[in-house]
């Protein structure tokens, strides 16, 4: 958010931070008297159910974590609900985790009506200054405790380690 206001210059009067925990009758209000809405897709589904989304107004709606946009979850509804009123709005769908399944992204595609999709890697020139390598050394061999008459060999009298023979 801080990003919209320094970088972008979306001055913070004119933007509302909106979850369930705000009272209906405040987001209503909000709805009518701000532009750029920081919103669970929840929070957003409920307010299109009740009527207080503006639907005609909006222009553009970001997505973060798109992969989640399958079945009934909350963005594949709010872009169908927002397709039957209004088709003057764009998706901006990021996700780090799209999916392997070839099925599970189309259906993500097709559920936020995405027409175009750009792929980055960790490779790609403007990625690859931002990912970092994180060595993890291999796992070491589980210590495997003696039993029996090895038991009390390895831990000779008194629970001291014995002496070489």
């Amino acid at each position: 958010m801080q990003a919209c206001h320094d970088i972008v210059g979306i001055r913070e009067e004119e933007t509302a931070e909106m979850s369930g925990q705000v009272d209906p009758t405040k987001r209503a209000a909000l709805w009518q008297n701000r532009r750029v809405f920081y919103c669970t897709p929840q929070c957003i589904q409920k307010d299109l159910e009740a009527g207080l989304v503006p639907t005609g107004c909006i222009s553009l709606i970001v997505v973060d974590e798109a992969h989640k946009a399958v079945g009934q979850y909350a963005y594949a509804v709010v872009v169908a609900e927002l397709a039957k009123v209004s088709a003057g709005f764009r998706v901006l769908a990021l996700s780090a985790t799209p999916g392997k399944d070839r099925l599970k992204v189309q259906e993500i595609l097709d559920n936020l009506r995405i027409q175009a999709l750009e792929y980055k890697s960790e490779t790609d020139p403007d990625v690859k200054p931002y990912v970092c390598v994180v060595y993890f050394p291999p796992p070491r061999a589980p210590a495997v405790a003696p039993t029996g008459e090895q038991s009390s060999r390895a831990t000779g009298q008194r629970g001291q380690v014995p002496k070489d023979d």
